[in-house]
């Protein structure tokens, strides 16, 4: 009993002391969005969030250029798409992941902070999708835009286009996809192709059957628009940035053993 109660205690603080704010360093909005989906109106998007503030799980349908959320830094966000006609057969409470087709993981549209020596204020990320290469649905990371509180130019990267053979396919080619994923990864389930970026990077995306590639993997070209030319400053602003990022992804997990340890003391599951 003392030892539960103790362990409260510091489990408190610890959830206080991981949300502070550091001494010299200010927050950084991001808003991650999809921004074509109206080019798809067959398909809807399904944001999948678990984590420690979350009892299970919560789901949601993804809305076209409305950020995406994971209500709390340390949940982690997954996106699953299928077909508007299933879609409406879902109940969103008590849904079974099986029943649908992973698009992205690892997704980080929660904000952060950075030291005050770094300017950068809020950073927009927006995903397109590309199309079916197959029977595969693929999404990549089109914009990226960064702002900063200096009175310095915002930076815009724009990313191609992943070169793919990209087909539009028919409802009925999409629900057999659905319908048969269970057989095709039986027979494909050592053709998997994972694509990790580095964890000190921005996004964290692996690609399998159903999964999203990022257009630099595709060796297509991508534009970095940057107003200013400060490349130094900016350069060393970037790392900074994915120091900070990857610093929460390992926070991220370590929070997740505490609060799973925490759970097995009350007799719940993780």
């Amino acid at each position: 009993m003392i030892f539960s109660f103790v362990f409260t205690f510091l489990f408190v603080a610890w959830i206080v002391s991981a949300d502070a704010i550091p001494l010299d360093s200010h927050s950084v909005d991001r808003c991650v969005q999809f921004v074509n989906m109206s080019n798809f109106p067959d398909l809807v998007l399904i944001g999948y969030v678990v984590g420690p503030m979350v009892d299970t799980y919560e789901a949601y349908k993804v809305e076209e250029r409305n950020c995406l959320d994971m209500w709390y830094k340390f949940n982690q966000l997954s996106i699953y798409w299928t077909t508007k006609e299933k879609f409406a057969k879902l109940d969103l409470k008590n849904l079974d992941i099986a029943d649908l087709n992973l698009l992205l993981e690892e997704i980080h549209p929660y904000g952060w902070y950075v030291g005050d020596m770094n300017p950068l204020s809020s950073e927009l990320i927006e995903y397109s999708i590309a199309g079916f290469s197959g029977k595969k649905l693929i999404a990549y990371k089109s914009k990226h835009i960064s702002k900063y509180n200096n009175g310095q130019a915002d930076k815009v990267e724009v990313f191609g286009k992943p070169n793919i053979n990209t087909e539009t396919l028919n409802k009925s080619d999409v629900d057999s996809n659905i319908n048969n994923k269970d057989n095709e990864n039986n027979i494909n389930n050592t053709k998997n192709i994972n694509l990790e970026y580095n964890n000190d990077q921005l996004d964290e995306i692996e690609v399998s059957e159903e999964v999203s590639v990022d257009s630099k993997d595709f060796n297509t070209e991508s534009t970095d628009i940057d107003t200013n030319n400060g490349d130094d400053e900016n350069n060393l602003n970037d790392v900074e940035n994915l120091n900070n990022e990857g610093f929460l992804s390992r926070l991220q997990n370590f929070w997740s053993n505490i609060v799973c340890f925490f759970k097995s003391l009350f007799g719940r599951n993780c």
